[in-house]
């Protein structure tokens, strides 16, 4: 079992303890965009999902509960938007339970925390990245002929075992990657795969395209 870790460099806001204490005692039915807000980006620190969910899997339980009447039309696109899945209940009446994130790195995994003026890289363990923490990623406007980055604060981290192998990377910078099977990888010509169908002679995407 690993100790995976999850971080979301996006524009999710942070929000405060006081702010998850307004939430309801359990998930309303249907859940609306600030019910899915109050159960998931609310928790600077949550647990992964129990067992591996793909995407594919992930996708199949938010629409279960979207065609179930259990999500609203906007509450169904934030949950999709932020990569967590709706559990549900196992037996009639079914309802969501929780949310659950999917993580992505291996505790040890080294992530780009700041590119000096000198251009000299620097990084830091994703066991070590606190919500808020710094991260380098591609910059809104960046595309694959033109990659440039950005520093981004974190806002959510999760954290959990993970029974599966993990898939491990090395890059020509000499830096090692080790995800989970599901995790995307972007390749040199654009196309976004899970790191379990990657094969040899595949190029990631780099700083310079």
């Amino acid at each position: 079992m690993r100790r995976l870790l999850l971080v979301t460099a996006g524009v999710i806001g942070l929000w405060t303890h006081s702010a998850h204490a307004q939430c309801p005692a359990a998930i309303p039915n249907p859940a609306d965009t600030t019910a899915v807000m109050c159960f998931t980006v609310n928790k600077p620190i949550a647990q992964r999902c129990a067992s591996p969910i793909d995407p594919t899997q992930c996708d199949r339980l938010n629409s279960t509960a979207f065609s179930g009447g259990l999500l609203t039309p906007d509450g169904y696109n934030y949950l999709q938007g932020i990569g967590f899945c709706a559990i549900l209940s196992f037996f009639p009446p079914t309802v969501i339970l929780d949310f659950c994130p999917r993580g992505c790195f291996a505790a040890d995994t080294q992530l780009l925390s700041s590119i000096g003026s000198n251009g000299r890289a620097d990084y830091v363990k994703a066991a070590s990245v606190a919500p808020n923490s710094p991260l380098m990623s591609m910059a809104d406007d960046a595309s694959l002929g033109d990659v440039f980055l950005a520093p981004q604060s974190v806002k959510r981290i999760a954290v959990g075992p993970e029974g599966a192998q993990l898939f491990v990377f090395t890059l020509a910078n000499g830096h090692t990657l080790r995800v989970t099977q599901h995790h995307p990888m972007v390749l040199d010509d654009g196309t976004i795969i899970e790191a379990r169908k990657v094969s040899k002679k595949m190029s990631f995407v780099g700083l310079d395209g």
